[in-house]
């Protein structure tokens, strides 16, 4: 497969789609503590964070003992530490509304590509597995570690196309992806397949050489994001289609305030400044690629809304609930596990919650779930009547950040109608012991942003209003 590559003649392929890791750098979804603050007293999640730098602290403070230090401090992010950024966010502001300012990040190639390859056909497999790694940041270390992970894996010599987009930082570590390719800093292409790691070159859609370092893009930038999915799909057209963004994460909501258009995510990128928006850039990127599962390897991205940002264009959305390690998701382990069995879209995202619990069993503090988006409705459904003759506040408990679990409200109401709802939503999920939660949270301040968010046009929550 891996000697096949990019010798095909597309014009105007349009199409869109997407795991992701650590917190967002320089901005936090709130206070991380499972305090059970009333929310009213949680700084508003929408709002611009005092992340405003780019280093994040984590302030689960009070149970570091119990849980991994920050990986979004200044120390090497390869430690197994919270690469969760909680920050506070500031009360509602004009900002708020930057979210809808944001530009369309669709970005289509008229051009055709040419391939330095002798073939004249582009790759064809049953899966097609895209690795986004955001590492133009403090979590560049562990990423190189996840990079071999993905190499230690018992990849099939067909039917499972590995395809990663690799963007580093100049100042977190010098250490080599690859023996003997240096300490390099921009943006690089690859294919991993049994047999190892090709450096590849995409002259139409991402405009990267397979030679050099003088390739730099912004991977918080949709464009880039979209370019990624559409030379996947081009050179390796599969019936099914996984992507994982793998970077920091805020949950629904902006990262910091220095971030370029609004509204941010996940995925920072230090040299160029970008970071994605969920319900502006992902959500418009993902529009019409088949993207089967989504994952989102980073902290505080399995709400509720984020979901509603990808319903009806992905299949399921695997993501965290609270802060991840430093170390991220365990790329052999969920491999493996999928790849010994039936290659099926719910395996997949099931495996990699398996994967987690493996991982991380003595650790505290951590959460994983895999959700059917397919099932949205019918949990938007038992929303709506929850709300009818409950307060939600009444049935918070504890806060995950400056959000709250979904299936602790309904179980606390003894709502069983919600509570079946989640569990038909929810297909996998894993918590750490002293965790109490189903896989979603929800947000509770509510703000103009959030007010315009896909969940709040579907659904009567109180915050939406």
């Amino acid at each position: 497969m891996k000697e096949l590559l990019l010798s095909w003649a597309i014009a105007g392929f349009t199409s869109a789609a997407l795991i992701m890791l650590g917190c967002s750098s320089g901005s936090d979804p709130g206070s991380g503590s499972d305090s059970g603050a009333d929310a009213d007293s949680d700084s508003d999640a929408d709002s611009d964070s005092d992340a405003d730098s780019d280093s994040d602290t984590d302030s689960d403070s009070d149970a570091d003992a119990d849980s991994d230090s920050d990986a979004d401090s200044d120390s090497d992010a390869d430690s197994d530490s919270d690469t969760d950024s909680d920050t506070e966010e500031d009360s509602d502001s004009e900002e708020d509304t930057e979210e809808d300012s944001d530009s369309d990040s669709d970005s289509e190639s008229d051009s055709e590509s040419e391939s330095d390859s002798d073939s004249d056909t582009a790759s064809n497999g049953d899966w097609t597995v895209m690795f986004y790694f955001a590492g133009d940041n403090n979590l560049e270390t562990p990423f190189l570690n996840d990079f071999h992970e993905i190499e230690d894996a018992n990849l099939p010599e067909s039917g499972v196309n590995v395809v990663v987009l690799f963007d580093r930082h100049p100042g977190y570590t010098s250490d080599d992806l690859i023996p003997g390719d240096g300490n390099w800093t921009g943006t690089r292409l690859y294919e991993i397949s049994a047999t190892g790691p090709t450096r590849l070159a995409d002259p139409t859609y991402l405009g990267l050489s397979d030679t050099g370092d003088d390739d730099e893009l912004d991977t918080g930038d949709a464009s880039t994001l979209e370019a990624f999915i559409d030379f996947a799909q081009a050179a390796y057209p599969a019936d099914h289609y996984f992507i994982s963004l793998v970077d920091h994460g805020s949950g629904w909501s902006k990262g910091s305030v220095d971030r370029p258009g609004g509204s941010r995510a996940i995925c920072s990128d230090d040299t160029d400044g970008g970071m994605l928006s969920v319900q502006k850039d992902i959500r418009q990127v993902v529009v019409g690629k088949g993207i089967d599962v989504l994952g989102m390897d980073a902290c505080y991205m399995a709400m509720v809304e984020v979901a509603w940002a990808l319903k009806g264009e992905v299949g399921y959305l695997v993501a965290s609930e609270q802060t991840e390690p430093g170390s991220g998701w365990d790329q052999t382990i969920w491999l493996n596990r999928w790849l010994e069995g039936e290659l099926s879209a719910e395996r997949l995202a099931v495996a990699i919650v398996d994967a987690y619990e493996i991982a991380f069993s003595n650790s505290s503090k951590v959460t994983l779930s895999a959700t059917d988006l397919g099932e949205l409705e019918g949990l938007g459904d038992a929303i709506d009547d929850f709300v009818g003759s409950h307060d939600p506040a009444d049935y918070f408990g504890s806060s995950i950040g400056s959000f709250y679990d979904l299936w602790y409200m309904a179980d606390a109401a003894n709502h069983t109608g919600l509570l079946a709802a989640i569990e038909a939503a929810v297909v996998a999920e894993w918590h750490s012991s002293e965790m109490n939660v189903g896989g979603l949270t929800v947000n509770w301040k509510s703000s103009t942003a959030y007010s315009n968010t896909a969940f709040c046009q579907d659904v009567n929550w109180p915050a939406c209003d």
